[in-house]
């Protein structure tokens, strides 16, 4: 394969991950109206660990650190979705259980 070709492959792949991303951003938004309606914090420490786990489970060996920083960088951006939902909504990171907290 000539890399052209190999070019045209990643140009396919990254217009895949392109709408996968844009997909997962718009469930995101769906979390923060869930947290911002119950009350919910936009960060759970534990749920970001195991999501972190299971992730690197599916990759190969040589990839599992990569797969780490990429969802790692994946989650801050949904988190700092979900906090400017949040301000949107006269909600600062505060707010616990329908209540602004000091």
């Amino acid at each position: 394969m000539d890399l052209q070709e190999i070019r045209k492959q990643l140009d396919v792949i990254d217009a895949d991950l392109v709408k996968l991303f844009e997909e997962r951003m718009k469930l995101c938004r769906s979390v923060a109206e869930y947290k911002i309606d119950t009350g919910k914090p936009v960060f759970d420490g534990e749920r970001e660990k195991q999501k972190i786990e299971s992730v690197r489970a599916l990759a190969g060996e040589e990839n599992k650190q990569s797969v780490e920083e990429l969802f790692s960088q994946i989650m801050t951006l949904s988190r700092r979705l979900q906090y400017q939902l949040l301000s949107e909504k006269g909600k600062g990171p505060g707010f616990i259980s329908g209540r602004q907290t000091a």
